[in-house]
């Protein structure tokens, strides 16, 4: 026998077999609930009980059942309530209870009431509501409705950033006038609602910042959203250098990277200024006329009652006469517009007090 005979007769033998590899199947998901289509290749599925990928090119419908009968998986499975609703686990009365929860917190920043009314709300709803599953069920104190708040706060401002991202809008902010450690700035934006059509005006965010309030530092707190500067059209703020500035304030900042966008100082800030340099050459101080006439009448009820004969002399409205405090915002008109309206009575008032 030839050795070349030898040597092919053992080479075909030695013929190896062909491997079949299995690939994920759409029936697999149908057949397990757990199992959907991988991510990672066509040979593994994807567990989404264990959070995991796993390969079945050996055995595909056998390496599913055998990653079923793990320990992991049976663990795994039974922790997360073998994959009950919300409905289920809760109840209906359950989900009922939640929206209930969400309501009410959300009234009290609708209405601008303290957190900690809701420390009472609930023992309140109970004695009211006796009789009702829910409000038996009921228990949103200071900590669960200040955590709804805060969920709620973030899904809103998530919602308002992806209308920005796509549709134009305007900015403006100004800093606070607390001298501390960090000043905030308020950031409101107005643009219009896709779907309603409707001009809305919204505060993003209020961050502080803790560093020196300059230009570039200030233009760095409206970028963390990461909205395109491409869709802001207009800019407002009040007329400072640090806000308007044509080389360093936060205006120029923006025009840098928005070379079309409409630049817009207060005017109602430039009017105050002008007033306010204008009441200085008046005669009187009127913030001083004011806090002299409300303290002369306060905590006297002779006085009072003396004006109020006057303001029904002259057919006025009987009114108080308000008390002008510096820090209360737009006090000082308010109280000029009531002096205004009580004058001819005062003045005859304080003729007879002479």
């Amino acid at each position: 026998m030839a050795e070349s005979d030898v040597v092919d007769s053992s080479s075909s033998s030695k013929k190896k077999s062909k491997k079949w590899i299995q690939k994920y199947k759409p029936e697999y998901s149908q057949a397990f609930n757990f199992v959907r289509k991988s991510s990672k290749s066509d040979e593994h599925a994807f567990c989404t009980v264990c959070s995991v990928d796993f390969s079945i090119a050996h055995g595909g419908r056998n390496d599913i059942t055998q990653h079923a009968a793990t320990i992991k998986h049976a663990t795994n499975y039974k922790v997360r309530g073998c994959g009950s609703s919300i409905v289920s686990f809760f109840g209906n009365d359950g989900v009922d209870v939640i929206r209930a929860e969400a309501l009410f917190a959300a009234s009290i920043v609708e209405h601008n009431l303290p957190v900690s009314y809701a420390d009472h709300f609930g023992q309140l709803l109970r004695k009211m509501c006796p009789d009702s599953k829910i409000a038996e069920k009921f228990a949103c104190a200071r900590t669960k409705a200040t955590s709804i708040i805060n969920f709620m706060a973030d899904d809103s401002v998530a919602s308002v950033v992806d209308t920005l991202k796509v549709a134009p809008f305007s900015l403006a902010t100004d800093g606070s006038n607390d001298y501390g450690a960090a000043k905030l700035f308020p950031v409101v934006v107005q643009y219009v609602e896709p779907k309603s059509g409707i001009v809305t005006l919204a505060i993003l965010s209020v961050p502080s910042l803790a560093e020196s309030a300059t230009g570039a530092n200030i233009f760095k707190l409206f970028s963390k959203f990461r909205i395109p500067w491409s869709n802001c059209i207009a800019f407002g703020s009040d007329n400072a250098a640090v806000m308007m500035g044509h080389r360093n304030g936060v205006a120029a900042c923006i025009a840098k990277v928005q070379e079309s966008i409409y630049l817009c100082g207060c005017p109602c800030h430039l009017i105050h200024i002008a007033a306010e340099n204008a009441c200085k050459q008046l005669p009187v101080a009127v913030d001083e006329l004011l806090i002299d006439i409300f303290f002369y009448l306060d905590k006297s009820s002779k006085r009072h009652q003396e004006l109020q004969k006057f303001q029904s002399l002259y057919g006025t409205e009987v009114r108080k006469i308000l008390k002008h405090v510096s820090t209360r915002w737009l006090s000082l008109g308010i109280c000029l517009r009531r002096l205004l309206d009580q004058w001819e009575p005062l003045k005859e008032y304080f003729r007879t007090q002479a």
